[in-house]
C-alpha cells in the first residue's frame, strides 16, 4: 500500500502533437532504481506505476516539456532540455525526478509510508503549526486558531493517509497544498451538514463554484480581525457577503479569496489566474476598495 489506494485510472496523454503508448509501455529503467535498498526501490516503483496509469506522470511530463525550468528542475543536464523530446526522454527525465525527490526526503516518506507513529505525530505538529499561521493570517485570534488548527492538520493527515504521495514535487509542498484544500473545505463548506457540497476537493474547483464559494472564503478571511471565533460579528459577516455578492468581477473575488484565506503568493495566483503579477496587485487593490465602498454604502 502507497499511503492511499489507486482505484482509478484516467486516458494517458502529453499535448495535442504527442500521444503517450499504451498504459502497458510504461517501462520502469531498472538501471536508474538499482542503486536503491530494496524497501525503497519496491517504493519507487509503486510510485512510478501507479503516476504512470493514474495519468499524472503525463500531466508533469507536459509541463517539462513546456517549461525549460521545470525540466532541469530536478534533472542532472544529462538530457539537453528540448521542446521537442521524445516521449521516452520524458519519461526517462520523469523518473530521474521521482528519484531525486524520493531521496531527498527518503527516511520520512518511508516512515510514513510504514506508519510509524512518531512519524505521524511530528507531521501532524508541523502541520497544526501551519495551520495556525494560515488561519491567522486570515484573520482568526490565536485562541479560535489553535482549536481549529488541530482539526484542519488531523483531516490534512487523513487526506495524505488515503492518497498516494506522487514524488514528483517535494513531500512538504504536497502536504501544505493539502492543508491549504482542507483549511478552504472547513471554511467554505455550510454549517449545515445536509446543505454540504461533497464535491469541492481542490482549489482548482473554486471557481467553478461560483460566487457562494468566494463570498464564504473571504467572509472569514475579512472578519473582525480582533475576534476569537469568525462565528462572531454574524451582521458584519452577512454584509461582506452581500459586498462579495455585488462584486461583479470574479478575477477580483478569487484574487482575495486566494490572497487572504488560501494564502497563496502573488507568483500562485498570477499562474492560477493566468496573469501578471501587476494584474494580480491591481485586482486585488481594486477589490478591497469596491469591497470597502460596497460595506459602507
Amino acid at each position: 500500500m502507497i499511503w492511499g489506494t489507486l482505484t482509478e485510472t484516467s486516458p494517458i496523454t502529453l499535448n495535442p502533437e504527442s500521444t503517450a503508448p499504451a498504459s502497458d509501455a510504461w517501462e520502469i529503467d531498472a538501471d536508474l532504481l538499482a542503486p536503491l535498498p530494496v524497501t525503497a526501490h519496491q517504493y519507487v516503483a509503486a510510485i512510478l506505476d501507479i503516476n504512470a496509469h493514474s495519468g499524472r506522470a503525463a500531466r508533469v511530463m507536459a509541463k517539462m516539456r513546456a517549461s525549460r525550468q521545470i525540466f532541469t528542475q530536478f534533472w542532472d543536464h544529462a538530457i539537453a532540455y528540448a521542446p521537442t523530446l521524445t516521449w521516452e526522454m520524458l519519461w526517462l527525465a520523469y523518473q530521474h525526478r521521482v528519484l531525486v525527490v524520493f531521496a531527498d526526503d527518503c527516511e520520512r516518506i518511508l516512515a510514513l509510508h510504514h506508519h510509524s507513529e512518531l512519524a505521524w505525530q511530528a507531521l501532524a505538529q508541523q502541520l497544526t503549526g501551519k495551520a495556525i499561521h494560515l488561519l491567522m493570517r486570515a484573520g482568526v485570534g490565536m485562541g479560535c486558531a489553535c482549536d481549529k488548527a488541530t482539526e484542519i492538520a488531523q483531516q490534512a493527515c487523513e487526506c495524505a493517509l488515503s492518497h498516494p504521495y506522487p514524488c514528483d514535487v517535494p513531500l512538504d509542498y504536497w502536504l501544505y497544498t493539502i492543508l491549504k484544500n482542507v483549511n478552504l473545505q472547513v471554511w467554505t463548506r455550510s454549517q449545515d451538514l445536509l446543505d454540504r457540497d461533497p464535491t469541492m476537493h481542490s482549489l482548482d474547483e473554486m471557481a467553478e463554484h461560483g460566487i457562494g464559494i468566494a463570498a464564504r472564503a473571504f467572509m472569514c478571511a475579512a472578519a473582525n480581525h480582533g475576534a476569537t471565533d469568525p462565528a462572531h460579528s454574524s451582521a458584519q459577516m452577512d454584509a461582506l457577503i452581500d459586498a462579495i455578492n455585488h462584486m461583479q468581477s470574479e478575477e477580483r473575488r478569487l484574487v482575495v479569496a486566494y490572497t487572504y484565506f488560501a494564502d497563496m503568493t502573488d507568483d500562485e495566483i498570477a499562474a492560477r489566474l493566468h496573469k501578471s503579477k501587476a494584474i494580480v496587485h491591481i485586482l486585488r487593490h481594486r477589490a478591497l476598495r469596491q469591497l470597502r465602498a460596497l460595506i459602507e454604502e
